[in-house]
């Protein structure tokens, strides 16, 4: 059976630590994701045009007993174009995010609770930085918030994305 390239990139990018992390208790994973597992409906909005609102789901679930967090992002229904895998170094105290895009290729996050807010920023060496926060969180909604900076000073909105548990039943 042959591993799609994605997948393998993903599990290289993911760092020794978090592997070794892998074997402790369940008790002591950082549990700050949690409001993200289950399944959504999202509304998506670019910089370009805020006003054109594009409807997607995402599907989060726990994997490895707990100590990986597996994201799939769907443009449309059933076409994936977006995977995200988050697990907790907790040496340091940080969350590390790889997240593989069909179209932009892989980017790499870090970063904790701030405030209320999930945020996490670019590790990886593309030019210019970019951070994702995660807001106004509830059991049933968030909001998420992509953003660029040249300096990492200074942050632009480069797209919004609501979040909305689905019903179930």
């Amino acid at each position: 059976m042959k591993l799609p390239t994605s997948l393998i990139l993903i599990l290289i990018a993911l760092p020794l630590s978090a592997i070794e992390e892998s074997k402790g208790s369940a008790g002591n994973f950082n549990r700050d994701f949690d409001f993200w597992i289950g399944e959504w409906e999202t509304e998506a909005s670019v910089m370009q045009d805020w006003t054109a609102i594009k409807q997607g789901t995402d599907s989060v679930r726990c994997t490895l007993n707990g100590r990986l967090i597996e994201e799939v992002f769907f443009k449309e229904e059933g076409v994936s174009f977006q995977r995200g895998y988050l697990s907790y170094l907790q040496g340091q105290n940080l969350w590390h995010h790889v997240i593989y895009d069909e179209k932009w290729g892989m980017y790499i996050f870090e970063g904790k609770m701030e405030d209320g807010k999930m945020v996490l920023t670019s590790t990886d060496k593309r030019p210019g930085l970019r951070r994702e926060t995660f807001y106004n969180i509830t059991d049933d909604s968030f909001d998420y918030l992509w953003e660029g900076s040249s300096d990492g000073e200074t942050w632009s909105p480069v797209w919004r994305v609501k979040y909305k548990r689905k019903v179930t039943g």
